[in-house]
């Protein structure tokens, strides 16, 4: 039985396709046979085929034209087979082997609760912790409060929702560019479903710097999701 389907979207990102195809082969949910792995690329110029052969028959791949990410997303979720789907950036890892089995176990044993999310130790290229602000060497999330997401996302680089969202609430909105997720999660609160953080730092992510460069696209698609769905979660 497949539990977790981890959607990895891949664009010129070769230097990190490997680890974090080997990352996720060594989650435990995967050595039971409980995690499917599906890989996007989304039109690469750079080497991903090539290391992909190495690991299809260990993942499902799927090769577009170049596409926005969360179109990218909205494939794998098409073909996805698990009870609980997450997004596994090509650049971040998990901390720990047991890392997306507690993140299920979390989903198993609430079935209030639809979506988790965890903390995140930040790294630099090298894999060190990172000193660089924001975030000094880690993100610390929030409890839930379905109010707050009016003031920013949260909920990580990397949470993991009931597959049976989507066909409740749809998928990723494809006009966004850079707060796709944002807006899915807007529109979740909005609908009532809830969320819950886990105190735990469960992913290593990346931080390259360039979102700096995107934050007033980034600012601006949030504030569209924001007018289309703060007004329901404040009602």
């Amino acid at each position: 039985m497949v539990e977790v389907s981890a959607i990895v979207s891949t664009y010129n990102s070769e230097r990190f396709l490997r680890g974090r195809l080997d990352d996720l082969l060594r989650q435990t949910l995967y050595q039971r046979g409980e995690l499917e792995i599906i890989v996007v690329n989304a039109g690469s110029a750079q080497g991903e085929d090539f290391i992909v052969r190495d690991y299809l028959g260990c993942v499902t791949y799927i090769r577009s034209l170049r596409e926005p990410i969360y179109v990218s997303w909205n494939r794998g979720i098409a073909i996805a087979k698990g009870e609980y789907v997450c997004n596994a950036n090509t650049d971040d890892r998990y901390t720990t082997d047991t890392a997306l089995e507690t993140l299920a176990a979390a989903l198993d044993t609430n079935q209030s609760v639809d979506l988790v999310y965890a903390d995140a130790k930040v790294v630099d290229d090298k894999g060190e912790v990172s000193s660089k602000p924001p975030y000094f060497g880690s993100i610390k999330w929030p409890e839930f409060d379905r109010r707050l997401l009016l003031s920013g996302y949260f909920g990580g680089p990397s949470p993991l929702w009931r597959r049976e969202l989507h066909a409740k609430y749809g998928c990723f909105d494809e006009s966004y560019q850079l707060a796709g997720d944002y807006e899915f999660a807007l529109r979740l609160a909005a609908a009532g479903v809830t969320f819950k953080h886990i105190p735990l730092e469960l992913i290593a992510f990346y931080d390259n710097g360039t979102n700096i460069n995107n934050q007033e696209y980034a600012a601006m698609e949030a504030r569209r999701a924001l007018l289309k769905w703060g007004k329901h979660i404040n009602g």
